[in-house]
């Protein structure tokens, strides 16, 4: 089970975080305009949904299979190998999209 130590780490973690990124929204909302404060969130928005979509269960399933797989050296090196080349694919195509969105909206 978890431990008390370890749960006020998370814990800790977790607030420390929550107040940073509370302290950088209000910076960033005095600092910038109406017009930049909209494009700032669209962007990071977007980027969150970007990266959130393939790596966040991606890596979960990383994660999960590497402890299986490592008492395996042959299983372990393919499985190491795939994700790495699937990691590869998904930026690449993020890439080739962003290329193409950049370039049609000229």
């Amino acid at each position: 089970m978890f431990s008390k130590k370890e749960f006020l780490w998370t814990f800790s973690e977790r607030v420390v975080t929550l107040i940073g990124g509370m302290a950088v929204l209000k910076i960033l909302a005095v600092g910038l305009s109406i017009e930049e404060y909209g494009y700032y969130a669209l962007v990071t928005s977007i980027c969150a949904l970007v990266i959130m979509l393939p790596f966040g269960s991606l890596l979960q399933g990383v994660s999960r299979y590497v402890s299986i797989y490592k008492e395996n050296p042959l299983k372990y090196n393919k499985f190491v190998k795939s994700t790495l080349e699937l990691f590869f694919l998904i930026s690449a195509f993020y890439i080739l999209l962003a290329v193409i969105i950049r370039y049609s909206s000229s």
